[in-house]
């Protein structure tokens, strides 16, 4: 899989994808558990969604998030916590420009982040 194409965390999104395909049905129960959909969520996506676009960046954007929709053959809660994931990391290198923080960054990433693990090296542990 090439990773150029998934922006400056390419390889982080292209490692979240490969191991999407590598879920226990344990962890996709996790997944789909810590990823109900909230307000907070929904907020950190469109937030997400409009640093990508001010910054230039919807076609990473879109490679990640049609890369993730290919990957994740679960549920579609488990998908969408993939796919949250993919789209945060893939323009986390825009937090704290055009409107996107590290707490939507966080928001983004957490459901996967407490079952599985960290989707950057430089990520926080989950409480």
């Amino acid at each position: 899989m090439s990773t150029d194409r998934f922006g400056p965390q390419g390889v982080e999104v292209a490692a979240l994808i490969r191991r999407t395909s590598q879920l226990t049905a344990e962890e996709a129960d996790q997944l789909s558990s810590a990823a109900e959909l909230n307000a907070a969520l929904v907020a950190s996506w469109y937030a997400a969604w409009n640093a990508a676009r001010d910054a230039g960046w919807n076609a990473a954007w879109w490679a990640a998030s049609n890369a993730a929709a290919d990957a994740a053959a679960a549920a579609d809660a488990v998908w969408t916590a993939e796919a949250d994931a993919a789209v945060a990391l893939s323009v986390r290198h825009l937090i704290g420009q055009h409107g996107y923080t590290q707490d939507h960054y966080d928001t983004l990433t957490s459901p996967w982040r407490e079952v599985i693990g960290p989707v950057h090296p430089d990520d926080m542990e989950t409480t």
